[in-house]
């Protein structure tokens, strides 16, 4: 290039919104995890669900249709069911459908935490520890790009593989569960199954993503930060059962356990107390699947962890730049 060419010339690209600034850090962290192998095979077995739940949702469809109903099909099941159940399947399976939905996607909730531990060890630990390793943080706000943009480009790379693992996956066996109905009014019936499926991958992903941050953001490596998250979950169950067992009247030891806590708010999203209640709520067998554990206190909880791990981070990516 000539000299007399060199200096400052209009760009005659296409230019993108400011406020998608953050997009761009978000799509680089996303290929590079998606190279992962294992990470691959996790996403692929999340989907593993709708395959099981399909099933028992064709059989939901056909216990709720009337011909099944007037040959006798519901009697067969009333050691399973239990008396209640078998009438309202009987009489109005119509009041039946959105406990049933309540109670399959929460047991599916079970899987996506154990998922989103899997997952979250394998895309968390590099987001941030990379950075500080190589001091990246100088390279990144040299340009016109907000810690706060940084912060929110980094947590929707692990929010994305967390919601592919499992919102979408959720979404999908509500779609086979309307499929396998004996009609489209179910999804009037059982509508509001949707907005709480976001909110169960909200307290699931929104936390993990946070707690994982905050140890890629102390050190520079990515296997301490894969550690002190393993330790989190592992130590945090071990202590669980452990306390859970010598204080059986305390309201308290839950929390000792990421995914406990989870469980305990996903719980009160899906209203499965409610579900129960109605229609078990003299049956001891199902009073079994509740929990006498309080979710205004895991949500609590898990709000206070979110905030305090988002205070330490931005301290974290904002020491660089102080003088």
């Amino acid at each position: 290039m000539p000299i007399a060419e060199l200096g400052y010339r209009h760009w005659k690209g296409a230019l993108s919104a400011p406020w998608l600034r953050w997009l761009a850090i978000t799509n680089t962290g996303v290929r590079l995890a998606f190279k992962s192998a294992l990470l691959r095979r996790l996403l692929f077995m999340s989907w593993l669900p709708v395959l099981v739940f399909a099933g028992v949702f064709f059989v939901v469809g056909l216990l709720t249709d009337q011909s099944w109903r007037d040959n006798g099909a519901v009697g067969m099941l009333r050691r399973t069911l239990g008396d209640s159940m078998m009438f309202a399947l009987r009489d109005d399976p119509q009041s039946v459908r959105l406990a049933i939905w309540s109670l399959i996607f929460f047991f599916q909730s079970f899987y996506q935490i154990f998922l989103c531990m899997l997952i979250t060890a394998i895309v968390g630990p590099p987001l941030i520890s990379v950075d500080v390793q190589s001091k990246a943080f100088l390279v990144y706000f040299s340009r016109p790009i907000t810690r706060f943009e940084y912060l929110l480009g980094k947590a929707a790379v692990l929010l994305i593989f967390l919601f592919a693992a499992g919102l979408l996956p959720a979404l999908c066996i509500y779609a086979v569960s309307v499929l396998f109905s004996p009609g489209v009014e179910v999804i009037l019936q059982t509508g509001i199954t949707v907005p709480r499926i976001f909110l169960a991958s909200l307290a699931i992903g929104v936390p993990a993503t946070t707690v994982m941050l905050f140890y890629s953001s102390l050190t520079g490596s990515r296997r301490y930060a894969s550690i002190g998250w393993m330790s989190t979950w592992l130590l945090g169950e071990f202590g669980y059962m452990v306390m859970s067992a010598n204080f059986e009247d305390a309201g308290w030891t839950f929390l000792l356990s990421i995914r406990k806590t989870i469980s305990v708010a996903v719980r009160s999203i899906f209203d499965v107390e409610g579900s129960l209640e109605q229609f078990w709520g003299s049956d001891q067998i199902y009073k079994s699947l509740g929990s006498s554990y309080s979710s205004t206190l895991a949500f609590g909880w898990l709000a206070g962890v979110t905030l305090v791990c988002l205070i330490v981070i931005y301290r974290r990516i904002s020491a660089p730049m102080r003088i």
